[in-house]
């Protein structure tokens, strides 16, 4: 698919640099090439390369920060890096560091809201169809909304074992830590909390793929 490839982007800001005057309307023109690129995981490794054209077209400081420091984020989610740590809820509302997931165990992070219980539902199924499989594998999930009586209900109706589940204490720290992008997204860390994929999707087929490999 040509448009994710990281020259197609360059090719775009190179039309852009030649045909559009405006400073204003080029920076921000450049500023959405930009996010498409670096939110391309796959490109990961020629971001560098994206990023040095990109500074040589947009003129915005801002801008330019913003877009590096999305780029440094990805970057500390790469494999074999420790997971960036975050405070986490747990089912009797203590705050815990996120640093204490692994647990020994290889571990599967996926996500959930309490405004997409369908979702949560879907997921919960997929978990445990994953669990019977791959038993040596611990699942968590994580509310992207701290908790409340509500999700309790919803829990005890579903029959959720609570020792799996968490809430983030301050989502807007957890989506720049954590690159949260997508709702589906997973991450897989080993035992010793070191990142083994940093952007998986749980509802992906091809996701299992990545549990065989594990087992």
């Amino acid at each position: 698919q040509i448009k994710q490839t990281t020259d197609f982007n360059i090719k775009r800001l190179e039309v852009l640099d030649k045909n559009i005057k405006g400073t204003l309307l080029r920076n921000n023109l450049a500023r959405a090439i930009a996010f498409e690129e670096i939110l391309t995981f796959e490109n990961h490794g020629q971001h560098e390369r994206f990023l040095q054209f990109f500074a040589t077209i947009n003129t915005s400081t801002v801008y330019l920060a913003e877009v590096l420091g999305l780029h440094g984020d990805i970057s500390s989610m790469e494999p074999k890096k420790r997971l960036p740590k975050i405070m986490l809820q747990n089912a009797k509302r203590e705050t815990i560091n996120s640093a204490t997931l692994a647990n020994e165990k290889t571990t599967v992070i996926y996500f959930w809201s309490q405004t997409q219980m369908n979702h949560y539902r879907d997921t919960l199924e997929r978990v445990k169809s994953f669990q019977e499989q791959y038993p040596k594998i611990r699942f968590v999930g994580i509310c992207i909304q701290p908790f409340n009586t509500m999700v309790d209900e919803v829990q005890k109706i579903m029959e959720v074992d609570k020792e799996n589940q968490f809430a983030l204490v301050d989502f807007e720290n957890a989506r720049k830590e954590w690159v949260l992008t997508l709702l589906n997204k997973a991450i897989i860390l080993d035992s010793k909390g070191k990142i083994i994929e940093g952007f998986g999707n749980f509802s992906d087929s091809n996701f299992e793929s990545l549990l065989k490999k594990l087992n």
